[in-house]
Parts: C-alpha cells; sequence; structure tokens
C-alpha cells in the first residue's frame, strides 16, 4: 500500500518568527522599564532615610543644648559646611527664627542636602516663668526639588534659669 505524504506540514516561517520576537522584546522592555522605576524609588527612599538620620541626629544634639538660640551644628560635625539658604527653599510651613539665618551644606553617604534650622517660642506662662519652644529641622536633598523636605519637629521647656 502506497504511503501519501501530506504537504500541509510545514515549519515556522519568517513573518511568524519575526511576530514571537517582538512580543518577546516588548515584554523585555516593560520588565528594564520595571527595573529602572525600583531603582530610582531605591534611591529616592535611601535619600530621604538620610536625610532623616540626619535631621534626628541634629534636633536631638540642638535639644541637648536646651534648644540654645546659638547653637552651631558645626561643632557636632565639621563637615557641615555654612551656606546661604537657596533661593525658594520651601519651609514647609515652619514658622519662627531661622538660625544663624543660614543653611547648612551636608554629604552623606554621597547625598547632598540642606539643612535650615528653626525655633519658635511658642507659649509663655508668666507665673513660672517657662517658655515653650519649638526646634525644627528642615532637610531637602540637594538637586530635586520636586521631592518634598523632611521636617523634623520637637519642644522643649525653658524655664528661668534657662533649662
Amino acid at each position: 500500500m502506497p504511503v501519501k505524504h501530506c504537504k500541509c506540514a510545514r515549519g515556522t516561517n519568517l513573518v511568524e518568527v519575526m511576530v514571537a520576537v517582538s512580543i518577546l522584546a516588548i515584554a523585555a522592555m516593560g520588565a528594564l522599564g520595571y527595573q529602572y522605576h525600583a531603582a530610582v524609588q531605591t534611591s529616592i527612599a535611601q535619600a530621604e532615610t538620610a536625610e532623616t538620620h540626619i535631621g534626628q541626629m541634629l534636633l536631638e544634639d540642638w535639644k541637648g543644648t536646651g534648644g540654645s538660640s546659638t547653637y552651631n551644628p558645626r561643632i557636632l560635625d565639621s563637615s557641615f559646611s555654612i551656606s546661604s539658604i537657596p533661593s525658594g527653599f520651601d519651609m514647609a510651613g515652619v514658622g519662627g527664627n531661622t538660625l544663624g539665618g543660614t543653611a547648612y551644606s551636608i554629604t552623606f553617604d554621597e547625598i547632598s542636602m540642606v539643612a535650615v534650622l528653626k525655633w519658635e517660642n511658642i507659649d509663655t506662662d508668666l507665673v513660672t516663668l517657662t517658655i515653650l519652644r519649638q526646634l525644627s529641622v528642615i532637610i531637602r536633598w540637594e538637586g530635586r526639588p520636586e521631592l518634598a523636605p523632611v521636617v523634623l519637629t520637637t519642644y522643649i521647656r525653658l524655664d528661668s534659669i534657662g533649662g
């Protein structure tokens, strides 16, 4: 009995291969875009963490001096350099007096930041001669003005003997 060969069996043609490669390329580009976005967000998170650590360190050291209006953070770390407050620096709604009228440039883990320290007497008790003072540190990642500043605030009580 003669064997009949079916002529309908065939291999893949060039168009099918190109469609498959195109679909694979689009999927790979999507994955690479996601990876890039994740890397950018990781960088931002690291910078915000560094800003928060620096801010906590400054705030706690300043608080340890009794909230002195003459506090100098350069005593804490000599790498803090004094600079003018950048134009357009968002004070994030924090009122009061800027400590020394200056900003401090800080570089930590290769991240450049600008810090502004502010204080304000919130309330005075005339009977006990105590003052409630608000201390605030505002830190912004230099070169990324679109990111919100990190604002840390604490309060201290000053009595008539200054502590």
